[in-house]
């Protein structure tokens, strides 16, 4: 078709546009000229191709009683489809075609026409709404379309192909909310859809809350417990204190007080032992030292009271004073 005439829809339509992207894909260098486009409406066009004034005549049109009469008087003038060839090529860069075959005999019968089934291209007549028009609207419209099928139908054979968009962006428009509505009105809850994993995913977590608040209430009651541990070993050193009589021993239980102070500060340090814990263990710890102090003050005054009753000088019958024979304080 380089360097012919050929017509087509008015410039700047959908078929004019396609016709230009056909050209393009098919040129073969940038130096050779393209085809002569003659923009004019469809009836012109077909009537410039029987009158030969055109070439050819270019024309997307659907498969219907429209398509017999404006295509069919043309090829039974004495014209020719032309395959269209390399869709799947032609998507790349331009997605919104697709491959389609003209059946054979679709124009004619007997002798067929066209004689054999005819590769072309098809595009998606798609239905438009502004997008700030009325949900409700365009639910009930969608609706029209396809649960009053049949009567669409009689009046107009075409509508046999209406098709739910299962793939929204092959038709490179994002769908209307209400059409969407009417499209998803079966479908059950999200909630309900993905019950099972919402149940798991819930059991899941619980398990986990449970697991780490377990694991929190043991840590704290081995908190408790090493605290408790220390708290008895004082009560025990304060049972010991009570009886002891040599303040060397005394000093041994002081330093092993000291020794469990100090291993419940480290405790704490590292979280062994909570600080309320340490609060409580702060008051049998300060009664065990009153108790060593106290036992101190007991022992030394027992001391003393020793020393007094045992002079070291008494008086003898003839009223003489006689040196004791133990010079030395015990």
């Amino acid at each position: 078709m380089r360097g012919r005439r050929i017509a087509t829809l008015p410039e700047g339509s959908g078929t004019a546009c396609s016709l230009e992207c056909l050209l393009e894909h098919y040129g073969s260098a940038p130096d050779e000229e393209f085809a002569e486009i003659v923009y004019s409406d469809p009836n012109q066009a077909h009537s410039d191709f029987r009158n030969g004034r055109v070439d050819a005549a270019f024309h997307i049109i659907a498969l219907g009683d429209v398509a017999k009469r404006c295509v069919g008087s043309s090829l039974q003038a004495g014209g020719r489809l032309l395959a269209i060839e390399q869709i799947e090529a032609l998507r790349w860069e331009h997605p919104f075609l697709e491959p389609a075959t003209i059946p054979k005999g679709f124009y004619r019968s007997h002798p067929p026409l066209p004689e054999t089934d005819i590769p072309t291209a098809a595009v998606r007549a798609v239905l438009l709404a502004r997008q700030g028009m009325d949900a409700d609207i365009v639910y009930q419209i969608t609706q029209t379309l396809y649960e009053q099928r049949n009567e669409l139908i009689t009046a107009n054979c075409l509508a046999v192909h209406m098709s739910r968009p299962d793939k929204p962006e092959e038709m490179l428009f994002p769908l209307h909310r209400g059409a969407r509505a009417y499209y998803n009105r079966d479908k059950p809850h999200i909630l309900v859809t993905y019950a099972d994993p919402v149940a798991l995913g819930l059991s899941f977590t619980v398990l986990c809350v449970s697991g780490i608040w377990h694991l929190r209430l043991r840590l704290a009651q081995n908190r408790k417990d090493r605290a408790d541990t220390y708290n008895l070993e004082i009560l025990n050193l304060v049972d010991r204190v009570r009886k002891i009589k040599d303040p060397a021993e005394l000093e041994e239980v002081r330093q092993g007080l000291f020794d469990i102070f100090r291993r419940v500060v480290e405790d704490v340090a590292r979280e062994r032992v909570s600080t309320e814990s340490f609060q409580l263990f702060a008051f049998p710890w300060e009664m065990a030292i009153g108790a060593i102090r106290h036992r101190e003050l007991t022992l030394a005054n027992q001391n003393a009271g020793t020393q007094n009753n045992n002079p070291r000088k008494g008086t003898c019958k003839d009223g003489s004073a006689a040196h004791d024979e133990k010079e030395t304080e015990p």
